[in-house]
């Protein structure tokens, strides 16, 4: 059982602009590996009701950076699997 990662820098996803101007709303549900340096690797897509919201996900998950993991503890993880969800929502107007 390894800990969630500490977050150092997870900016949340830009909405996709061409969703934003068609009214579209949706999700992305995500799952990534979290390195002991910290480094998000083996990013994919587990659901996405659109495949723009995917793909703006994905790009910026990719440049997430986590806390490196405790190095020498007892059974410390090279790696930590982890699952996120994003909800693209337009404000109210």
């Amino acid at each position: 059982n390894a800990e969630a990662p500490a977050f150092s820098s997870v900016p949340y996803p830009l909405y996709p602009f061409e969703m934003v101007r068609a009214g579209i709303t949706g999700t992305a549900q995500l799952q990534f590996r979290v390195r002991s340096d910290g480094a998000v690797e083996n990013v994919r897509v587990l659901k996405a009701s659109q495949k723009e919201f995917s793909e703006a996900a994905v790009a910026t998950v990719k440049t997430w950076r986590f806390r490196p993991l405790a190095k020498n503890a007892p059974n410390s993880p090279t790696s930590v699997e982890v699952v996120c969800a994003f909800k693209f929502e337009l404000p109210d107007e």
